[in-house]
C-alpha cells in the first residue's frame, strides 16, 4: 500500500535541516558583516589621519628647524611654527610668518579627539576663525626634531558598529626646504 503523507518524525528531521541550514547562513553573514564593518572602520581611520598627516607635513616641509617649537608631552604634543610669507626686496631675507601674514603663527594641535590647525597671532592667541578640523578620531601626536628632519607620528583610534576599537599609528619624516 503507499503512503501519501509524511510521518512526524519525517517533518521533525526536515525542520531540523531547515533550521540548521538557516543558523549556517545567518553565522556567514554575520561574519561578512563584521569583516565590513572592520575595514570600513580602517579605511576611515586611514583616510582621516592621512589627510592629516600630509597636511601637517606639506606645511612643516616650508619651515626651518629654528622656527619650530613642540610643546607637551608624552602622546599628546604641539607644534608651533612659522612658513615663508614673501621676502624683503631690500635685503632679500624671508619674512616669517602664517597664511600670508607676517609674524603669525602656525600650531598644530589634538583637542580631545581631533587634530587641529590654528593660526596664531603674534602673542599666541588663535586668530578668529582660523581654527581648522584637519581629522577626526586622533588619540596621539609626537614629534621628534633634529637639525634638518622632523619625525611624525599620529595615532588614530575608533570605535566600529559592534563596539570593536581599531587602532592605527602613521608616521612621516619631514625635510625642512628652507
Amino acid at each position: 500500500m503507499k503512503r501519501k503523507s509524511y510521518t512526524l518524525v519525517e517533518m521533525l528531521v526536515v525542520v531540523a535541516l531547515f533550521g540548521l541550514l538557516f543558523a549556517i547562513i545567518f553565522e556567514l553573514l554575520a561574519a561578512n558583516r563584521t569583516a565590513w564593518d572592520i575595514g570600513s572602520t580602517k579605511q576611515t581611520i586611514e583616510n582621516e589621519a592621512r589627510f592629516g598627516l600630509e597636511n601637517m607635513a606639506r606645511e612643516l616641509y616650508r619651515t626651518d628647524s629654528n622656527r619650530i617649537n613642540v610643546t607637551g608631552g608624552g602622546n599628546n604634543q604641539a607644534i608651533t611654527f612659522q612658513i615663508p610669507t614673501g621676502s624683503n626686496n631690500t635685503t632679500g631675507n624671508l619674512i616669517w610668518g602664517a597664511d600670508g601674514t607676517p609674524d603669525y603663527y602656525l600650531r598644530y594641535i589634538i583637542n580631545t579627539t581631533q587634530l587641529l590647525r590654528q593660526v596664531l597671532d603674534n602673542n599666541y592667541n588663535p586668530v578668529n576663525n582660523s581654527t581648522r578640523v584637519l581629522a577626526a578620531d586622533i588619540q596621539g601626536l609626537q614629534f621628534s626634531n633634529n637639525t634638518s628632519l622632523l619625525n611624525i607620528t599620529l595615532t588614530a583610534q575608533r570605535s566600529g558598529l559592534g563596539k570593536r576599537t581599531l587602532s592605527q599609528t602613521f608616521s612621516s619624516t619631514v625635510t625642512f626646504r628652507n
